[in-house]
Protein backbone atom coordinates (compact mmCIF):
# COMPACT_ATOMS: atom_id res chain seq x y z
CA UNK A 1 0.00 0.00 0.00
CA UNK A 2 3.11 2.46 0.93
CA UNK A 3 4.64 1.41 -2.58
CA UNK A 4 1.33 2.60 -4.34
CA UNK A 5 0.96 5.82 -2.26
CA UNK A 6 4.80 6.57 -2.89
CA UNK A 7 4.67 6.11 -6.78
CA UNK A 8 1.21 8.02 -6.90
CA UNK A 9 3.44 11.07 -4.97
CA UNK A 10 6.42 10.64 -7.84
CA UNK A 11 4.07 11.09 -10.27
CA UNK A 12 2.45 14.17 -9.15
CA UNK A 13 5.81 15.50 -8.16
CA UNK A 14 7.08 14.89 -11.86
CA UNK A 15 3.74 16.34 -13.63
CA UNK A 16 3.85 19.25 -11.19
CA UNK A 17 7.75 19.71 -12.30
CA UNK A 18 6.92 19.20 -15.87
CA UNK A 19 4.21 21.57 -15.47
CA UNK A 20 6.39 24.72 -13.98
CA UNK A 21 8.53 24.44 -16.82
CA UNK A 22 6.03 24.02 -19.83
CA UNK A 23 4.69 27.32 -18.06
CA UNK A 24 8.20 29.09 -17.89
CA UNK A 25 8.95 28.04 -21.57
CA UNK A 26 5.83 29.65 -22.57
CA UNK A 27 6.55 32.80 -21.37
CA UNK A 28 9.91 32.91 -21.92
CA UNK A 29 9.99 32.05 -25.17
CA UNK A 30 10.26 34.67 -28.14
CA UNK A 31 8.13 33.56 -30.65
CA UNK A 32 9.02 35.31 -33.89
CA UNK A 33 10.50 38.03 -32.59
CA UNK A 34 11.72 41.20 -34.58
CA UNK A 35 11.11 39.10 -37.63
CA UNK A 36 7.54 39.13 -37.24
CA UNK A 37 7.23 42.55 -36.47
CA UNK A 38 9.34 43.71 -39.92
CA UNK A 39 7.42 41.48 -41.90
CA UNK A 40 3.68 43.43 -40.79
CA UNK A 41 5.75 46.97 -41.25
CA UNK A 42 6.58 46.05 -44.77
CA UNK A 43 3.30 44.63 -45.51
CA UNK A 44 1.49 47.78 -44.17
CA UNK A 45 3.99 49.28 -46.29
CA UNK A 46 3.37 48.00 -49.24
CA UNK A 47 -0.75 47.82 -49.08
CA UNK A 48 -0.21 51.79 -48.49
CA UNK A 49 1.82 52.19 -51.67
CA UNK A 50 -0.86 50.89 -53.81
CA UNK A 51 -3.56 52.57 -52.28
CA UNK A 52 -1.67 55.64 -52.78
CA UNK A 53 -0.58 54.58 -56.69
CA UNK A 54 -3.98 53.55 -57.38
CA UNK A 55 -5.99 56.19 -55.29
CA UNK A 56 -7.94 57.51 -58.22
CA UNK A 57 -9.23 54.03 -59.32
CA UNK A 58 -10.34 53.29 -55.75
CA UNK A 59 -11.97 56.13 -55.15
CA UNK A 60 -13.54 55.99 -58.78
CA UNK A 61 -14.70 51.88 -57.78
CA UNK A 62 -15.98 52.90 -54.62
CA UNK A 63 -18.13 55.65 -55.92
CA UNK A 64 -19.71 53.51 -58.20
CA UNK A 65 -20.46 51.06 -56.03
CA UNK A 66 -22.45 53.59 -54.03
CA UNK A 67 -24.35 55.16 -57.00
CA UNK A 68 -25.02 51.43 -57.79
CA UNK A 69 -26.34 50.64 -54.29
CA UNK A 70 -28.04 53.85 -54.05
CA UNK A 71 -29.93 53.14 -57.52
CA UNK A 72 -30.49 49.65 -56.82
CA UNK A 73 -32.39 50.93 -53.55
CA UNK A 74 -34.28 53.67 -54.86
CA UNK A 75 -37.01 55.11 -52.59
CA UNK A 76 -36.34 52.33 -50.30
CA UNK A 77 -37.38 54.48 -47.45
CA UNK A 78 -41.24 55.58 -49.05
CA UNK A 79 -41.82 51.89 -49.75
CA UNK A 80 -45.38 50.72 -48.19
CA UNK A 81 -45.22 47.92 -46.02
CA UNK A 82 -48.37 46.03 -46.23
CA UNK A 83 -48.81 43.85 -43.37
CA UNK A 84 -50.85 40.01 -43.41
CA UNK A 85 -54.17 41.46 -42.38
CA UNK A 86 -53.68 44.46 -45.35
CA UNK A 87 -53.17 46.84 -43.20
Amino acid sequence: MQNLAFKCWTRAQIAKQQAKESIKDFFSEEKGGADSLIIAIVLIVIVVAIAIIFRDQISNWVNSLFNSANDTLGDADTVKVTTAAGN
